[in-house]
């Protein structure tokens, strides 16, 4: 009964996972396009055109579609930036209840139900973007104006530094945030099958020396204390998004399975 329960556990698990990439991929989308109105001769145009429909009373719809368009892009883009927070919250508790009914269950169970949980956190942190950063000056007139809008995931960030020829740096971040990672959660996912103490106390210290090389807790505190600093700047806005809460959550399971490992 206990496993039934699990298992549908979690596959609501990879579900919320799968639904808060979803609206996160959406919300990106919506931010750029919002990014994209909020721009200098888009921002004359829209303030132009408004005031020309405010003018002939809307005869002439110099702006209206448009405006109309930025709200409902706006409003989608709430929309989405709540559901891709509730399915992140519902992942977070799930994985927390996974987590204690599997230990109810084998220590094994545990450490392949964590490891499961890990590889999925991993995937949609790299993937997914894990901050936003808008650069915007407040001109006369027009207002508020987006001079430069980025939106990084590790995946993209690795993608441009491999388009620039910053083929070292590249190579770099791919080995130590994606490869590294993947493969110390592949070998705790296989430790979890194997019956063989000595054997798995053996898996365990190859974690532990990769776990030296790994840069994922650094980078995470690097990206934390970029927000930070960046937030300090009048004329610029970082926010983290939930990519960053996913690679943080890969990386605390990432340090605690071995310890289930070594008690197991």
């Amino acid at each position: 009964m206990k496993g039934i329960v699990l298992f549908i556990l979690l596959v609501s698990v990879f579900y919320s996972g799968w639904q808060a990439w979803q609206h996160t991929a959406a919300l990106d989308q919506h931010n750029h396009y919002l990014a994209e109105q909020g721009q200098v001769f888009k921002k004359i145009w829209l303030n132009v055109g408004s005031f020309l429909d405010w003018a002939t009373l809307n005869k002439f719809g110099f702006a209206k579609d448009e405006v109309e368009k930025i709200k409902e892009s706006q409003t989608a883009a709430d929309s989405h930036y709540k559901m891709a927070s509730v399915y992140t919250s519902i992942f977070v508790i799930l994985s927390i209840v996974c987590g204690i009914l599997s230990s109810y269950i084998a220590m094994r169970m545990t450490i392949f139900v964590l490891s499961l949980i890990a590889i999925v956190c991993l995937v949609i942190g790299v993937i997914t973007p894990i901050i936003t950063i808008t650069a915007f000056n407040d001109f006369p007139v027009i207002g508020e104006t987006i001079l430069k809008f980025q939106s990084k995931s590790i995946l993209t960030t690795i993608q441009t530094l491999f388009s620039t020829g910053n083929l070292l740096l590249g190579i770099i971040v791919l080995l130590f945030s994606v490869i590294i990672p993947a493969i110390k959660s592949i070998i705790l996912l296989v430790i979890s099958f194997i019956k063989d103490k000595y054997l798995s106390q053996q898996l365990n210290k190859i974690i532990g020396w990769i776990g030296k090389w790994s840069m994922v807790d650094v980078f995470v505190l690097a990206l934390l204390v970029t927000i930070f600093v960046l937030q300090a700047d009048k004329g610029t806005d970082a926010s983290l998004m939930i990519g960053g809460y996913f690679f943080a959550a890969y990386a605390l399971l990432s340090m605690a399975i071995p310890v289930f490992v070594t008690r197991s």
